[in-house]
């Protein structure tokens, strides 16, 4: 008499493969923007450093006219002995920048990890003249305070400097 339609209970194949299909797409149109979000935040975060980097060392260049124009890596922060040691020294030397900036204020401890900061190496130099450029990488200026880093596939997010106004430029 009355025909008696099943109870249909779940999704149908084609439904559930929709779905995968959907969020698949999703996943792949994030992907890209999160890597950037994270490299972009890397870089800010590698900015303030250079910043107080480059500050830094526009504070000894007033201070301490003689002290050598030379570029310097900085790769590590200072031990607390050398750092104490380096208290009552008058100027800084080469060597002992790091500890001597450190004693005297004029930077705060980096974080550093083998050398870098946020997978940026810095250099600084007196004479305005440091250049990051590192293989592949070309930075298309040189100042007080400059960073590199190879791990960031966005060209912008490579190279930075400080010139000898404090401002902070980068290769975009």
């Amino acid at each position: 008499m009355f025909y008696k339609k099943p109870n249909k209970r779940g999704f149908t194949l084609i439904e559930v493969m929709v779905v995968v299909l959907i969020a698949v797409m999703i996943t792949m149109a994030s992907v890209p923007l999160y890597t950037k979000n994270q490299d972009r935040n890397r870089y800010l975060a590698a900015s303030g450093v250079l910043i107080e980097l480059g500050t830094a060392m526009k504070l000894v260049a007033e201070d301490f006219p003689n002290f050598s124009g030379d570029t310097i890596a900085i790769v590590s922060n200072a031990s607390d002995s050398d750092i104490s040691s380096q208290g009552s020294v008058s100027a800084p030397t080469k060597d002992t920048l790091v500890a001597w900036l450190q004693a005297n204020q004029y930077l705060n401890r980096i974080p550093f990890v083998t050398g870098k900061y946020k997978d940026y190496t810095f250099k600084v130099s007196k004479s305005g003249s440091a250049d990051c450029s590192v293989t592949g990488i070309t930075c298309k200026g040189t100042g007080l305070a400059c960073m590199s880093g190879t791990n960031s596939s966005f060209p912008e997010y490579q190279c930075a400097w400080v010139d000898k106004f404090g401002l902070l430029h980068n290769n975009e």
